[in-house]
This record gives structure tokens, C-alpha cells and sequence, in this order.
């Protein structure tokens, strides 16, 4: 590797404390995140968001840069290429993974290199003095007990996932008790242990000592090297703090950086945007693009951007769909005060927004989950479909304290195992109640609104001659089928089988109850259905057992296809009985081989024999107790493969 100069401060070197035991370039802290934006982004903002609430900021200014230093600028950089190094020969002498091997050349590449890449974010927040770089460097160790958004102390190390290097500075300019500002810097990079000098892994920006450590009473350096200092001197507050990824990877995503951090911003904080409780400015340099903002004007052009995104592109994250309605919910959605103290906001959904109610749960202005316990979709059946916002604002109330602690490190979803017995029960019954009370505002459904349009069976001369001679459909008898269909919670594949291909989207029905597959022949036979829902609560795959009746096994042409449909609930008493809904098909899957439906979308081929299989429907229901399945033969007609 070609040497490198390195620029320090007059008091500040990365330094490598003594081993413990042993550690490779593999880590669970650094490989717990796969580098996608979305961690990233929301645990930078989300602590920037709660820095300038502890500030009493009337907003949150996070400006956020993206550009190239020469590799040379980097702090600390001899000391790191020597460890490196080090660690490299000896880590060779023993059997290595291939995640240890990427993460070499990862690093070799970076430091082989005239330039590196940096992201820094900037708040004008309360800032940091060493007392809280001490907290912020230390796994396990926190100072939001009381008034943050998480108790966990490992958020910082989300930032790893994006740094090729592994390295990252902080500095931060704070406000002490007799008014005077004072600075701190520091930074860790986290490498391999080097077992013949007995040096760490965990690297740390420090003054030099004979035996470096952060327990020593000032450890940190009186200056702040020039790649942060620039950064603080452009502060337009007094206090804040920078984060610097050294090594950035551009999220290995395939839109720009600059888009994927205002896609992020846009999606997990539009409250705390749209009420001007934080504005994200972006400046990319000329390979990232322009400079960006995320502000209550740009998050209509944003969000539309994402409302195709049905589902979110990592599991359980914040689909762009559901943004954008919550955005349209925000601006036009009734909204009054919960008994438990949070602010509710609930719009009621027009017939080409579909019947799946959603409850989005956000505190502090951040998306949490669209999954909580007594508010998922299910919990609403039987009345008017909505979207709503429940917004919990800080932790004072029981509320607020006891989602936060339900909370993950990442600040997303809600899991009652970690809270005490006591308060997991408290926490179910204050979201029962939130459920109680969107209830009562959205109204019970009637059950003819669905099925009966004002103008229904109204006809012209012309229309009324047209309209006889549509065939009406019959429902027919299932008497020897057996529907199994458990509340299934879990979205993963059946073991051995390979999951369903979500590149793969079939045909969409065209609208009304009209759009329906072509006739066939019903085969004889059993099948059991077990719907499984999404990460939004709403049935999107069936697993199906089909065992036809052998004794009409007969030789006969076609071949067999299978159908999905929703009862009206009319029946053959009825004049005029109306047809089931049909489901579009986007794959069915048999011992991993994919089947694409046929052209209409409704219909798509299965084997023969007695099999299991599992249908991937190409839009969602909330109705899985009522999915019914049809098995038919049909000789194939042009246009179908």
C-alpha cells in the first residue's frame, strides 16, 4: 500500500487500546446493518430531532453534506493504516470468512485511493461536551433515560454500516453551566485486534497517553481537527454537534444518496416536517447531485415520488404508499385529542383507496409502526375503512414513556417482552383504548353499503336488453371443501420453499365487481387455505393444500388452474344475486417453481396431483376469513400459455 501523510491536531492521535480478547474485522456491530439508508438516515435525524428538543429549539436544522477529501486530511489515518496493516498479516496467518475478506478489500481500496468520500450531519442541537462523548462512544451507555427517543446507547453504530472504513469522528460545540462554549471532538473506528502488541480492535480519536483509554479524566484532545472544525464554524447556533462517516459507501443503493436520504426523511419524519418541527437540507457535490430540501413544500413532491411503493423496500419499514396517504391524512383528516394524551388524526377512505384501515403510530414527529398491538388492520373490521395518525408527543405522559421503552434500538416497532410484566399490560390497554376511539369515530360499515351503489339495477330500453343477456352468476355448492384458515401473523415461506419473487407483478383488476377470469369446470376435491399477512397487517399470500377426488381423476382435456374470491354474500334467494370478488394473482409457487397467471390475471396454472402451493396476490385483502378457492379445468384457448 502506498504511504500516506497524515494531518493531526497538536494534542490528537487515533489510538488502540489494550486487547481483551481477540476480535476480527467481523463484528456484530458492524454487521447487524447492511448499510441501506434506512437505518442510517432515521437514527442520524432522530438524534438530531431529540438534540434540538433538549435545546428548546422552536425547530430542528439538520444540514447534511456529501463530498471528497484527500485521504491524507483524514485524522488519524497513519495510525490507522498501521494497525490495518498489522491486523491484516496476522488475521492471514489464520482461516477467514468471506465477510472478513470483503471488508479488506473494502478498506484497501479506500486507502489506496487519492480521495474518500465523507457524509457529515449537522444539527444545531444542545451539543456535546466530553461528558456525553464519553456516553456516545461507549456500547450499552446512554443519557436519554428520561428525555430521548431510546435507552439502548448502540444507535451509533448504525453509522458503521455506511463507512467502507469503518470510521467515525464526532465533534460537538456545547453550552456549559456558566455560559461559556466549549468543543470536544473524537472518533472510533473499529478494525481487528492485533494480538502481538495486544492492541483492540476499537480505535479512538485521544490524546496520546502511555496507556490510552476513555476512563482517563480528560481523554480528549483541546483541539478539533480541521475536517469537523470547518463544519462547526458554519453553524449558525451556538451549540450542536457533527457526525462525520469517513469512507462513505453511498448506502450501496442504486438511486443517488441524495435521494435516498430525502426519500428517508420524507417517509419517517413528515409529522415533525410537516409541522415544522425539523428541516433537512442536503448538499451533494457534483457526483451526488444538487443540493436538496426536505421542508413542508417539498414533501408533497417527495412523497408522490414513492406512493407506487406498496411495500417498503426493507421488511418492516415504512412503505411509501402509506406516506403519502399519511400526508393526505395530515392535511385533511379530522383530528381531536386521545383520553390517553396523544392527538389523533383519521380521514375515512373513498372506494378507490381500497378497505384495509391503517393506524400509523409516530412520536416525537418519527414514524414508529403501522403494526402495534389492538390497531392493526384487523382490528377493524366491520367498519369504514380509514387511514389515521396517532401522534404521541415527548415521554411525559404513560403513553409516551411506555411505547418508547417498547421500543428497539432502531426506534421502530413495538414489543411488549421488553417491558415488566405490569407496564405490558398498561401499554395493551391504553392501545385498546386508541382502538376503542377510532372505532367510535370511523362508524360501523353497513353491510349493504358495499354491495348495493345507488343506481344499482337501473337501466335504459337499450341498457335493460344488454344487461339480460349477461349470464347471472350462481354461486356453487363447496359442500365436500375444508376451510382451514387460523390467524397466521408470519410472512415467511414454508420451510424448503423458496419465497415468492416480488419482481414479478400480475395483471390488476380493472375496477368494480364486474372483472372476473373466464368459465371453467370446477374439479372435486379438498383444500385446506391458511391466509398469511404482510408487514401492513393486510392477507397478500395463501398457503394451500389441494387434494383432488381421486374417483373423477378421470383422463379428461384442460388443464387444471386455480382461482381466488371473496364472497358478495348474496345467494341464489336473491333476484339478482351479485358475484364473488375476484383476487388478481401476481405467482403461484409449487416445490419452488414459479406460475405465472394466465393474461386476465384472475387464473394461473397448477400441476396435477395432490399438492401444497402458495398463491402471492397482487393486491391485498383484509378479509382473510372469507377467501375462498376455486380449482378448475379448462382446455386453454388462444392467448394463453
Amino acid at each position: 500500500m502506498c504511504p500516506g501523510k497524515h494531518a493531526t491536531g497538536p494534542d490528537g492521535e487515533l489510538l488502540f487500546p489494550t486487547a481483551g480478547e481477540p476480535q476480527g474485522f467481523s463484528t456484530l456491530a458492524t454487521t447487524q446493518w447492511d448499510g441501506s439508508p434506512e437505518p442510517v438516515v432515521r437514527e442520524l435525524l432522530q438524534n438530531c430531532l431529540d438534540a434540538a428538543k433538549r435545546a428548546e429549539r422552536p425547530s430542528c436544522q439538520v444540514t447534511i453534506g456529501i463530498r471528497n477529501v484527500p485521504v491524507r486530511d483524514i485524522p488519524g489515518i497513519g495510525a490507522y493504516r498501521r494497525h490495518f496493516e498489522a491486523a491484516v498479516e496476522e488475521r492471514a496467518q489464520g482461516t477467514q470468512g468471506a465477510a472478513e475478506k470483503r471488508t479488506i478489500q473494502r478498506i484497501g481500496r479506500h486507502l489506496n485511493r487519492d480521495q474518500t468520500r465523507l457524509l457529515t450531519c449537522c444539527d444545531n442541537g444542545v451539543g456535546l461536551d466530553r461528558e456525553n462523548m464519553a456516553r456516545l462512544l461507549t456500547e450499552g451507555n446512554t443519557d436519554k433515560a428520561n428525555t430521548g427517543a431510546g435507552a439502548f446507547g448502540l444507535g451509533h453504530l448504525t453509522a458503521f454500516a455506511a463507512s467502507d472504513l469503518r470510521y467515525i469522528l464526532y465533534a460537538g460545540q456545547r453550552r456549559n453551566d456558566n455560559g461559556t462554549v466549549e468543543r470536544v471532538s473524537s472518533g472510533h473506528a473499529i478494525l481487528a485486534s492485533w494480538a502481538q502488541k495486544r492492541r483492540g480492535a476499537h480505535g479512538y480519536w485521544l490524546r496520546p497517553a502511555a496507556q490510552p483509554s476513555l476512563f482517563e479524566p480528560r481523554p480528549y484532545p483541546r483541539s478539533v481537527p480541521r475536517i469537523l472544525s470547518d463544519e462547526l464554524a458554519r453553524m449558525n447556533s451556538k451549540t450542536g454537534t457533527v457526525v462525520c462517516i469517513v469512507g462513505f459507501n453511498n448506502f450501496r443503493d442504486a438511486e443517488t444518496p441524495t435521494e435516498a436520504i430525502a426519500r428517508v426523511a420524507a417517509k419517517n419524519f413528515l409529522v415533525a416536517i410537516h409541522d415544522q418541527q425539523m428541516m433537512v437540507r442536503i448538499q451533494g457535490d457534483a457526483t451526488a447531485s444538487q443540493e436538496a430540501r426536505v421542508d413542508p413544500e417539498r414533501l408533497d413532491k417527495l412523497l408522490f415520488r414513492a406512493r407506487n411503493e406498496k411495500r417498503a423496500r426493507r421488511k418492516g419499514w415504512f412503505p411509501g404508499e402509506q406516506a403519502y396517504r399519511c400526508l393526505k391524512t395530515l392535511r385533511g383528516g379530522e383530528t381531536w385529542r386521545l383520553k390517553c394524551g396523544a392527538h389523533a388524526r383519521l380521514r375515512r377512505l373513498r372506494d378507490s383507496e381500497g378497505s384495509a384501515s391503517r393506524v400509523q403510530l409516530f412520536r416525537d414527529g418519527m414514524w414508529i409502526t403501522n403494526a402495534a398491538d389492538a390497531l392493526t388492520t384487523g382490528s377493524f373490521s366491520g367498519y369504514e375503512p380509514f387511514d389515521a395518525l396517532v401522534m404521541i408527543d415527548g415521554t411525559d405522559s404513560a403513553i409516551g414513556r411506555l411505547v418508547r421503552d417498547a421500543e428497539g434500538p432502531e426506534h421502530r416497532g413495538l414489543d411488549r417482552r421488553r417491558l415488566r410484566s405490569g407496564d405490558k399490560a398498561k401499554l395493551l390497554g391504553l392501545l385498546r383504548g386508541i382502538g376503542d376511539e377510532l372505532r367510535l369515530r370511523a362508524g360501523k360499515l353497513e353491510e349493504t353499503a358495499e354491495y348495493v351503489p345507488d343506481d344499482f339495477a337501473i337501466f335504459g330500453d337499450r341498457g335493460g336488453r344488454s344487461a339480460e343477456k349477461v349470464p347471472v352468476w350462481r354461486p356453487r355448492a363447496i359442500a365436500d371443501a375444508e376451510v382451514d384458515v387460523p390467524n397466521v401473523t408470519t410472512s415467511h415461506p414454508a420451510d424448503g420453499e423458496q419465497p415468492i419473487d416480488p419482481t414479478r407483478h400480475g395483471h390488476k383488476r380493472q375496477g368494480g365487481r364486474g372483472a372476473r377470469p373466464a368459465p371453467g369446470n370446477r374439479v372435486k376435491g379438498r383444500y385446506s387455505v391458511r391466509p398469511i399477512a404482510g408487514n401492513e397487517g393486510a392477507i397478500d399470500t395463501l398457503r394451500v393444500h389441494w387434494r383432488p377426488d381421486k374417483r373423477r381423476q378421470a383422463s379428461r382435456p384442460g388443464a387444471l388452474g386455480v382461482r381466488v374470491r371473496i364472497p358478495s354474500g348474496s345467494d341464489a334467494t336473491c333476484e339478482l344475486p351479485i358475484g364473488p370478488r375476484w383476487l388478481p394473482i401476481r405467482e403461484i409457487r409449487v416445490d419452488g417453481e414459479g406460475y405465472v397467471p394466465y393474461d386476465d390475471g384472475y387464473e394461473a396454472p397448477i400441476p396435477e396431483g395432490e399438492i401444497q402451493f402458495t398463491v402471492a396476490l397482487a393486491t391485498s385483502t383484509a378479509k382473510g376469513r372469507v377467501i375462498e378457492v376455486d380449482i378448475v379445468r379448462r382446455i386453454p384457448r388462444a392467448g394463453r400459455s
